[in-house]
């Protein structure tokens, strides 16, 4: 076993899940079958990287029907569009624009919409394709790859603009996939990379993160080792609690690349405080089941949600799940075969305490409650996991029994 991005063998094992269904997988009825799989956590020695050793194969994964999860854009997906125009090397509307693992369009949408009137998606996913091809965006239903380098270079021009948004974490085969990335760009070319801020994983012990899609988790010191192999420079970043963005350009002179020996350093730090975090917060993610009146349901039927309870290996204590997807309610998870009731049943069959499972971002979980708080009033409680910033001292969850107690969204 070698590492994916230097290539070393001074490879460990970090952390083991044991067996774990698929995060995303939902049954017709608790009696279908489901695929599961070993989820471990390797790190390399050398420069940081932690990995999946043993990934799913991806056409198992996400050329069938995978589930659409770009519908909810996050909060600075705005911000990161007008930086994008900012740094881009031509005007909005006159840039070629791919979307790298575009899933439903909603990125393509909002980038149309502003100005960015040459885009075109690349997406393996079937339905996701047909979702986005019904909003009028022109998508090339392809895992990004060489055939499909083909395809773009012979129907268009090298792209302007390259935008490959929380795909990274899923490339099994880094190098080939970095490769096709520098073949459909030209020398001044922007590349915006979004992916899983592995930095703030690590530190806060977010073990729900964690999940067989994604076998690449980057800190600073591995991703910018990638991006020197490659010939690329970050020419401005931006960290947020879940997700790091870097806007990146090509640049030769950067094919050095060892991250300093400090660096490394803190980062094998914060990955003791990670597995020590790990088995800590899971521990009390029992108690509280055990110790909480029921019935508790737990509202988010998403990766992360999904990855809590399996990760976790929580197979009694919640009752059912809530979310607002229409098209996972009336089915079933697997592992514990819990059924996904709408989100209208919070109110009309309203659970003793609702867990707000973790999301895409905190303000995310803080709309859900005050879109809710007539729950609260009427005597329920909502239970947040990651209060605050972290790490946390005084534990995983809080409880918020009054309306005054959900945080406040940000304006």
């Amino acid at each position: 076993m070698h590492c994916r991005v230097c290539k070393s063998h001074n490879i460990e094992e970090i952390y083991d899940f044991g067996i774990q269904p698929f995060s995303l997988t939902y049954l017709d009825s608790p009696d279908q079958d489901f695929s599961s799989h070993p989820l471990m956590l390797s790190l390399c020695r050398s420069c940081g990287f932690v990995f999946i050793p043993n990934p799913v194969d991806p056409e198992q994964l996400y050329s069938g029907s995978y589930v659409e999860t770009a519908g909810c854009p996050v909060p600075y997906l705005p911000e990161l569009i007008a930086t994008v125009d900012r740094l881009s090397p031509k005007k909005c509307s006159d840039a070629f624009v791919i979307e790298i693992g575009c899933n439903d369009g909603t990125a393509m949408a909002m980038f149309r919409d502003y100005g960015f009137t040459n885009i075109l998606g690349v997406e393996p996913s079937q339905n996701c394709s047909a979702v986005a091809r019904s909003h009028g965006l022109n998508i090339l239903n392809s895992f990004f790859d060489s055939t499909a380098v083909a395809d773009i270079t012979n129907n268009h021009s090298a792209a302007d603009i390259v935008l490959c948004r929380h795909v990274i974490e899923h490339i099994v085969e880094l190098d080939d996939f970095m490769q096709a990335i520098v073949s459909v760009m030209h020398d001044d070319s922007l590349l915006v990379l979004e992916f899983p801020n592995f930095d703030w994983i690590a530190t806060a012990g977010s073990y729900m993160s964690i999940m067989e899609q994604h076998v690449n988790y980057f800190g600073q010191c591995s991703f910018k080792r990638l991006l020197s192999r490659f010939g690329f420079t970050p020419v401005a970043e931006k960290h947020y609690r879940y997700a790091m963005v870097y806007y990146i350009k090509k640049d030769q002179s950067a094919k050095t690349g060892i991250s300093a020996e400090n660096e490394l350093d803190l980062f094998f730090t914060s990955l003791t405080y990670f597995k020590t975090l790990t088995s800590e917060y899971i521990s009390q993610f029992k108690s509280l089941l055990a110790d909480t009146p029921g019935p508790i349901a737990a509202f988010g039927a998403g990766g992360r949600g999904m990855s809590m309870i399996n990760n976790s290996n929580i197979s009694s204590g919640i009752s059912w799940l809530i979310d607002d997807d229409k098209a996972k309610c009336g089915k079933y998870v697997p592992f514990n075969k819990l059924p996904i009731l709408p989100s209208s049943s919070l109110t009309t069959d309203p659970p003793q305490a609702c867990i707000v499972l973790p999301m895409l971002e905190k303000s995310i979980e803080y709309q859900i409650m005050h879109r809710f708080a007539d729950y609260v009033r009427a005597g329920g409680t909502f239970i947040e996991v990651f209060p605050g910033e972290g790490p946390y001292p005084d534990g995983l969850f809080s409880t918020i029994n009054t309306v005054e107690q959900i945080p406040q969204l940000e304006i």
